[in-house]
C-alpha cells in the first residue's frame, strides 16, 4: 500500500518501499509523498540517478512539491548541473518562499557562482524563513567577511554560535572579526571558546597571536604562533607572523 511504502521510504528502505508502491495488479501508486522520501532516502545513499528519477516521479505527479524541487536541485548540484539546479531552487521558494533549506542551498548555489549580494539575500530570507537554521547563520557570516562588511559578520556568527556551540570554526572567526572591529576581550574569548573545543584549531591560533601582538606581547604571540606552527609547518602566514613578532621583540629588547 502507499501507506506503507511512504514509511518505508521515511526509514530509508527504498527499496521495499518500491516494492510496496506496486498494487497486485503490478500497478505502480501515484503517491507523490512515497516518491519524495524515496528520492530522500536514495539521496542520503548517494544513488544520485535513483534520486533524482524519484523526484521527479513525485514532481509529475505533483508539480507544486516545494520538497521535491529542493531535492532535486540538490541532486542537480552535486551532479553539476548548475543552471537546472538553480531554476530547481528557485522553483522552490517561488512555491515555498519560507522553505529555508532551499533559500541556503540557493545561497550556497549563487556564492559558488560569485553572485555574493544575491547570495546575501538568499541567506538572509533563509534566516527569515527559520531563525534557529545554524547553517544559513555561519555561511551567511563566512559571507559578509569575504566581503569585509565585518560588522554583519561578526552578527551571524554570534547567533551560529548560539545556535550551536560545539563548533571550533565560527567561534574562530567571530574572534578574529571582533578583533579587527576593536571588540579585543569579547574576541580573546571567542578565540579561547575555539581553542578549547579543538586545540589543533590552526586558525585559532593564528588568532590568539593576532590578539597578543595586538596588545603588544610578543612573547605570547610568538607563542601561539609556534603551536600554529607545530600544527602546520608549511603555513607561510604563521612564519611571516612570527619573523614580525621576533622583529618587534628585538626592537624592544
Amino acid at each position: 500500500s502507499s501507506n506503507l511504502a511512504s514509511v518505508l521510504a521515511y526509514l530509508g528502505e527504498s527499496d521495499a518501499a518500491r516494492r510496496a508502491l506496486t498494487d497486485n495488479s503490478g500497478k505502480k501508486s501515484n503517491d507523490s509523498q512515497t516518491w519524495f522520501n524515496i528520492g530522500v532516502a536514495e539521496g542520503k545513499k548517494q544513488h544520485l540517478m535513483e534520486a533524482e528519477n524519484a523526484y521527479r516521479k513525485a514532481l509529475d505527479l505533483n508539480p507544486s512539491m516545494a520538497g521535491a524541487w529542493n531535492g532535486l536541485g540538490g541532486i542537480l548540484l552535486k551532479t553539476n548541473r548548475i543552471k537546472d539546479a538553480e531554476e530547481a531552487f528557485r522553483q522552490a521558494v517561488k512555491l515555498k518562499p519560507d522553505l529555508g533549506n532551499a533559500w541556503c542551498n540557493l545561497g550556497h548555489l549563487l556564492s559558488d557562482r560569485d553572485v555574493k549580494e544575491e547570495a546575501i539575500k538568499a541567506y538572509e530570507k533563509a534566516t527569515l524563513a527559520d531563525p534557529t537554521f545554524y547553517d544559513a547563520w555561519y555561511s551567511l557570516g563566512l559571507l559578509q567577511r569575504d566581503l569585509r562588511n565585518f560588522s554583519q559578520a561578526v552578527t551571524a556568527l554570534d547567533k551560529a554560535t548560539k545556535l550551536d556551540p560545539s563548533k571550533s570554526a565560527p567561534w574562530t572567526i567571530l574572534g578574529e572579526m571582533q578583533v579587527r572591529l576593536g571588540h579585543d576581550e569579547e574576541g580573546f574569548k571567542s578565540l579561547q571558546e575555539a581553542e578549547k573545543i579543538d586545540p589543533k584549531n590552526e586558525s585559532a591560533m593564528q588568532g590568539l597571536s593576532m590578539y597578543f601582538g595586538k596588545r603588544g606581547d610578543y612573547e605570547r604571540a610568538i607563542l601561539y604562533v609556534d603551536r600554529a606552527l607545530e600544527i602546520n609547518p608549511a603555513s607561510a602566514n604563521s612564519w611571516s607572523n612570527k619573523g614580525y613578532s621576533l622583529l618587534k621583540l628585538k626592537q624592544i629588547g
